[in-house]
Parts: structure tokens; C-alpha cells; sequence
């Protein structure tokens, strides 16, 4: 299905099965050194990759043999019937080394897109048109498609066109000069990509917490143990005066984080309720009442 770009979370940030020129389709990439990926995740028949593939074709001009562009398949047959015969006839234009070729007939023809197209195009590179007929049915061909599209299933793609640059789900605007700037690579880039890719990690947030308690042991227990403690007692407060709240910045960090905790653990719990396994009402009653008994105890008298 056609959609604009979407935030991801969890593994769909990152590319699972990295680069293999031997099974991708991939054009350029052969330069000596400052090689930038690009993974496409495509429909021939989606509307947004026939616009992106302009853009592709500009930001290959600009950078060269730097840009290694992978092409896979993501046909979705709901939203545009016939896509995947289409991408079929790709892949059996592939067996005879004219993928690329082919790729680019498909998408300067407007659609709809046809049997009989494939085979017009087929003719027009010079192709075994008996062989072209018995791989566009091969099961070989079949398997390769829907593999595709079961990968990029697993890879949170949900629409097209769907990119990851340098193994990180790109999720900016698809004009020319952003794309640019995401490929040059600057700093910035690469230090926003590492980023999200680690705060995508399940135990992203287990790290840091592990991290800060080591720092402040270590702070509590040096010769800079008097300056940590004057940091951690001193107070600053917020509001208007006269009716200014005033806490110490440790108060602060313990209430302050620990509400911000509950309000993402309540996040949480309801995308799992809405689109997670909670969504389940038979899946979600152990949980619930694992939590009612976590919640509740028995009142002891103190008399005996």
C-alpha cells in the first residue's frame, strides 16, 4: 500500500538482512571508499515510487559510483492489482542479467501495467521470450517476490516506497536535497542514525539507567563526592512567584523521572492493547490478572 513516510520503532529501524550482492539487485557502489547504501523496499505500480525514482535517478548522478542503490520487491497486490506479476517479470529479466533494464522500462510506462507489457519489453532488450515465458512462472521467481515481501514485512515496511539508508530506516522528506544531505552523511547524520538505532535496542533503557548508576557511584565515591552531593541537594524551583515549586535537583530527577516512567509504561501498554499482543483479549488476561495480583495483599491485623 502507498503511504507516506512513517516513524518506526523497535527492529524496523534497522535493516535485518544486510546488503548481498550476490542475491540483491544493486547498481553503483563500486567506488574506492565513502560508499552510502540505499535499500528500497518498492511497488512498480505505487504512485510514490514512480515520483521517488526521479529523485534516485538525480542523487545517482550527484554522488556516482558512491551510491550502492538495492532494489527489492514489495508488490502489494490489494492496492494495486497486478503488482506482482509486474514484479515477477523483473526478477525473470534478472535471470538474464537485464534487471536494471527492465526496472526502468517498467517504471517509464504509465500504468496499468500488463502481462502483455512484460513481454513487449521483454522483445524490446532482446531476451529469451521462451525462457522469459518459463521463468516468469518458475517457482524460483514466485519464492524470490514473496520472500521479499515477507523480509520486508519483518522489517516493519508497511508501505511504499520504503528506504534504509546506510542499514537505518529513513523516514525524512523524499526531495531531492534532503535525501542529499542524508547521503553526504555529515556528523549530525551519522551521530541521529546511531542514535535512534540504539534507542530502538529493547535494552536501550536498561543500558542507560545502568550507565547512570555507575556514574554516580563512581561520583560518590571519589574525591569529587562533596561537589556531586552539592550538585544533588541544591534546589531550583518553577511557577510564578510567590507560588513557586522548589525541590532539590535529586527530588527533582526521582519524581521527576519516575512520573515520566509510568506515562511511557502507560504508552505502552496501550499500543500493546491497541496493535500489540494485549490486543488479544485471550492473550491479554493473563497479564491482567498478574498485575491485579501484583497489586493487591491481604490487610493484616495488628492485633493478635
Amino acid at each position: 500500500m502507498a503511504s507516506e513516510p512513517a516513524s518506526s520503532t523497535g527492529s524496523a529501524f534497522k535493516l535485518l538482512r544486510a546488503i548481498d550482492p550476490k542475491r540483491d539487485h544493486m547498481r553503483g557502489g563500486s567506488a574506492a571508499d565513502g560508499i552510502v547504501s540505499v535499500v528500497v523496499y518498492g511497488d512498480y505500480l505505487c504512485p510514490y515510487c514512480r515520483r521517488l525514482r526521479h529523485v534516485l535517478a538525480r542523487l545517482r548522478q550527484a554522488l556516482g559510483e558512491r551510491l550502492a542503490y538495492v532494489f527489492r520487491q514489495f508488490p502489494n497486490e490489494r492496492a494495486h492489482p497486478g503488482s506482482t506479476l509486474i514484479s515477477r517479470a523483473a526478477e525473470a529479466a534478472g535471470k538474464q542479467g537485464r534487471f536494471w533494464e527492465m526496472h526502468d522500462l517498467l517504471y517509464e510506462q504509465e500504468p496499468p501495467l500488463t502481462e502483455s507489457h512484460a513481454f513487449e519489453f521483454a522483445r524490446k532488450l532482446g531476451l529469451d521470450i521462451e525462457r522469459f515465458r518459463s521463468d516468469l512462472d518458475a517457482d524460483e521467481i514466485r519464492n524470490r517476490v514473496e520472500e521479499d515481501v515477507a523480509e520486508g514485512k519483518r522489517n516493519g515496511v508497511t508501505g511504499t516506497p520504503t528506504l534504509f539508508v546506510d542499514g537505518i530506516r529513513y523516514d525524512g522528506a523524499w526531495d531531492f536535497y534532503s535525501m542529499l544531505e542524508a547521503l553526504e552523511r555529515p556528523v549530525a547524520q551519522r551521530v541521529e542514525r546511531s542514535a535512534r538505532a540504539f534507542a530502538s535496542l529493547p535494552a536501550s533503557g536498561g543500558l542507560v539507567l545502568l550507565l547512570a548508576a555507575a556514574l554516580a557511584l563512581f561520583f560518590a565515591n571519589t574525591p569529587l563526592a562533596p561537589y556531586y552531593r552539592l550538585f544533588v541537594e541544591s534546589t531550583f524551583g518553577i511557577g510564578v512567584p510567590g507560588s513557586m515549586l522548589s525541590l532539590s535537583v535529586g527530588a527533582w530527577f526521582s519524581e521527576g523521572l519516575l512520573a515520566i516512567f509510568f506515562l511511557l509504561v502507560g504508552l505502552e501498554i496501550r499500543r500493546e492493547m491497541t496493535a500489540g499482543a494485549l490486543a488479544d483479549r485471550r492473550a491479554a488476561i493473563l497479564p491482567v490478572v498478574a498485575a491485579v495480583g501484583g497489586c493487591w495483599r491481604p490487610q493484616r491485623s495488628i492485633w493478635p
